[in-house]
């Protein structure tokens, strides 16, 4: 029954599976019967849970027996092509598990002492190198990239500092606005008047609370939460005494307060560290928390320079606003994690189909807007998360001379994550809510996991250290592109002259500066990519120098938008391509027609001057969204071109989809149809209410899939019969496009599982309409210019 609170039905059920066939007549055996019709229920074994709950409709005891007798009209709504087995008797209850039993794991199976530990497995056999480090600690070379200056980021801290609460008050003024709305055009509702105050006072007010309360809140959300328990040093220099060493020598040489130390009871090897002011001391230093699955995991050389990032990050006093931040998102992501629990569990308690609809929907409603303003508050943390584990990196080396361990660390834990999410179907709570604290990426976890023991890693990051747009494509990850962090450590190796862990090819470091070295390079990269795509209008290369003359200024000026088109073109998906697009086309349109305008007014024609006048601005808006719409609906259909139905085409072998993923060459322009054949992994009910959390397990490994909702963020409920989180589970088909962004994903078409049951997804239906609505707006203001 812990299992099954933990969603972990899988195991679940081998357990209520022995206790069911081997006890007796008791209040025992059907507690276990119980747990495992819910736990059939979850997992889509529809005929398992009715046989069962069919035969607690005998039970003798009266609580059981009502129980029963509620929850069977619900499974047979939910399994309609499904009745319980005529041949079962109540006399004979084990006849109930007689229709395909689940499999007992082989491995021995023993009850986790937390939520979150994954079942242990046999690790995939791969030879590392297990190259040396340096014996001599020395500071980084100038020119490397990793040995940037220290002030670059303690100013983007500063920056994103002023985006992060500038985003936060814009976010909610924006959703006061259209609450006001609402409020204003639904009959019987009348305005609120806090929504016509200020928020900004309020929001830093809040802010300064909540970055003062950090620690206080962070703890106790470990604690309570995940069972976070302290870590002693003398207990750390018995099982690990390189990490302890490290730790006592850092803060020793540096005059640091020793930092708190914490450990989670989770077979995930999880590292990361937020602010805390020890007892004695006004400054503050971290609380560097890291799993038991660390651990178990890393060797002691690798953990200790994982310790090291941390102190690197508590040294370069990065960890500070990010730390608060993360503090902050934790409230709309605790709000989606508890109304979606609660959803559930009232859902399933409610007798009266209508009622259980109504819940289920406000309570996915509710999930879904507080998971998309997680997502939304994150934007201005990301380009700090991931310039700060440069810095760490960099530091790191400098305070254990090991880069070759961090490289193994990193692969080890990619590989662990990947394992993990298999064991458990789904991404570990824990994981997303501390993502931006992590020194690694879901993304990069599954695309390191899915390689096969004789496969190099090298492979699978030649995307990362080749193509021309991986800039724009990872612009909006949370982690910077574990490629090139790991082709710095090898330059480093080279520099300590140490065997590489990995051989990537050297790449010379560029130095950026904001003026001719940042120029410069702008430049290159722009007439690189240039020159596998277009010509220039111009024959002359792009000039570094400030052109001298009139047709210099045209000539560059077309070459830069050319240039950028292209870049943006080739960068990013299909709708924040056509927000940039847009920009372009609809300046271009409004000086159209200032021009028509200014004709007409030379002309005297003064049914026209009006377009040379926009003192609101309207024209100009109109001519954006005008330009936004029919840039969408001209590229709607060749982004998504037709996806046939399963039963008209052929599976893809699953080799086709291992050979995209070490792809060099691929971006999110360069599209492929893709029909596959997997298990269905993922949260289950209200928690995937937007179809976050979708991958698909196959031969080839993990794949994510990207699920777009018929209407959006109200989720599928009562719209869909079926809906990709009712295959979850399941042995699904899949069919749809994939694109290459941060990570080789699938844009879903359809699902389809057993008897046929097919859920659809809706991105160019949902884009169509968002074109028209465009169109309409635009269309809607001129006519009111």
């Amino acid at each position: 029954l812990a299992a099954l609170k933990r969603q972990e039905y899988d195991l679940a059920i081998a357990h209520l599976n022995g206790v069911y066939t081997n006890e007796s007549e008791g209040i025992r055996k059907r507690r276990a019967q119980q747990g495992l019709v819910i736990a059939y229920r979850k997992v889509g074994q529809g005929q398992q849970a009715l046989n069962l709950c069919h035969l607690l409709t005998y039970s003798p005891d009266a609580p059981f027996q009502n129980w029963a007798k509620k929850t069977l009209p619900k499974l047979k709504r939910q399994f309609p092509d499904l009745e319980p087995s005529k041949t079962m008797s109540p006399d004979d209850p084990t006849d109930a598990l007689s229709v395909s039993p689940p499999p007992i794991p082989k491995t021995e199976v023993k009850e986790p002492n937390n939520r979150f530990s994954v079942p242990s497995a046999a690790p995939e056999v791969r030879t590392w190198k297990n190259a040396g480090r340096a014996k001599r600690l020395g500071t980084l070379p100038k020119t490397s990239k990793l040995g940037s200056d220290i002030r670059w980021l303690w100013g983007l801290q500063g920056i994103t500092a002023i985006a992060f609460f500038g985003w936060m008050v814009t976010v909610i003024e924006i959703s006061f606005s259209l609450v006001q709305y609402l409020l204003l055009k639904l009959p019987f509702l009348s305005p609120w008047q806090i929504l016509y105050q200020d928020p900004t006072l309020f929001l830093f007010i809040f802010s300064l609370l909540i970055f003062i309360a950090s620690p206080v809140l962070l703890s106790v959300l470990l604690k309570k939460g995940y069972e976070l328990e302290p870590l002693n040093l003398e207990h750390l220099k018995t099982i690990r005494p390189e990490s302890a060493t490290l730790i006592q020598r850092c803060c020793r040489q540096r005059k640091l307060p020793q930092p708190t130390l914490g450990i989670l009871p989770t077979s995930l090897p999880l590292i990361f560290t937020y602010i805390q002011y020890p007892i004695g001391h006004l400054r503050p230093t971290g609380h560097v928390v890291i799993s038991q699955g660390m651990l178990d995991r890393l060797e002691d050389d690798e953990l200790a320079i994982f310790y090291a990032t941390q102190l690197a990050h508590i040294l370069n006093w990065d960890f500070l606003l990010l730390s608060a931040c993360v503090c902050f998102l934790q409230l709309p992501y605790t709000l989606y994690w508890s109304v979606s629990k609660l959803g559930e569990r009232l859902a399933d308690r409610l007798d009266i189909p209508l009622l259980e609809l109504i819940v289920r929907g406000l309570s996915t409603l509710l999930a879904n807007l507080s998971y998309t303003y997680y997502h939304l508050f994150r934007l201005p943390l990301l380009l700090l998360s991931r310039w700060r584990l440069l810095y760490s990196d960099a530091s790191a080396v400098s305070l254990t001379g090991d880069p070759n361990a961090l490289t193994r660390g990193l692969l080890k834990l990619a590989q662990s994550w990947h394992r993990g999410i298999m064991q458990t179907s789904t991404v570990p709570e824990v994981v997303e809510r501390f993502d931006l604290l992590l020194p690694l990426g879901v993304e990069q976890a599954i695309a390191i996991g899915n390689l096969t023991p004789n496969q190099p890693f090298e492979s699978v990051l030649q995307w990362d250290l080749h193509n021309l747009y991986r800039y724009g494509v990872t612009l909006l990850s949370s982690h910077g592109r574990l490629g090139d962090r790991l082709q710095r450590l090898t330059d480093l190796a080279r520099f300590f002259r140490l065997e590489t862990e990995l051989d990537l090819p050297f790449i010379p470091p560029r130095r950026f500066s904001l003026s001719s070295d940042f120029t410069q390079w702008l430049t290159t990269q722009m007439n690189f990519s240039l020159e596998t795509e277009l010509r220039l209008p111009f024959s002359s290369p792009i000039r570094l120098s400030l052109p001298s003359t009139l047709p210099e200024w045209l000539k560059t000026a077309i070459n830069l938008i050319v240039a950028t088109s292209i870049f943006v073109n080739n960068s990013l998906p299909l709708f924040p391509r056509s927000l940039c697009q847009a920009f372009i086309v609809g300046i271009g349109f409004r000086l159209v027609l200032m021009l028509v305008g200014a004709i007409a007014y030379f002309f005297y024609v003064g049914q026209l001057v009006w377009l040379s006048q926009d003192q609101d601005g309207d024209l100009i808006t109109a001519c954006y969204f005008i330009s936004l719409s029919l840039i969408l609906m001209l590229q709607i259909n060749r982004y998504y071109p037709e996806v046939l139905p399963l039963q008209a085409q052929r599976i893809d072998r699953s080799e086709s989809f291992a050979k995209f993923q070490i792809d060099a060459t691929l971006t999110p322009q360069k599209r492929q149809i893709m029909r596959l054949q997997g298990k269905l992994l993922g949260r289950r009910g209200v928690h995937n209410g937007l179809g976050q959390t979708l991958i698909l397990h196959t031969s080839a490994g993990l794949i994510r899939l990207r699920h777009c909702p018929r209407v959006s963020i109200f989720g599928d409920w009562g719209i869909n019969p079926i809906c990709p989180k009712d295959l979850i589970g399941q042995s699904v088909k899949v069919g749809g496009w994939l694109h290459r962004g941060a990570d080789v994903a699938i844009d879903l078409a359809y699902l389809e599982g057993r008897s046929q049951l097919q859920a659809n997804s809706y991105h160019p239906l949902l884009l169509s309409l968002l074109a028209i609505s465009f169109g309409l707006w635009g269309a809607y203001l001129v006519f009111q210019t």
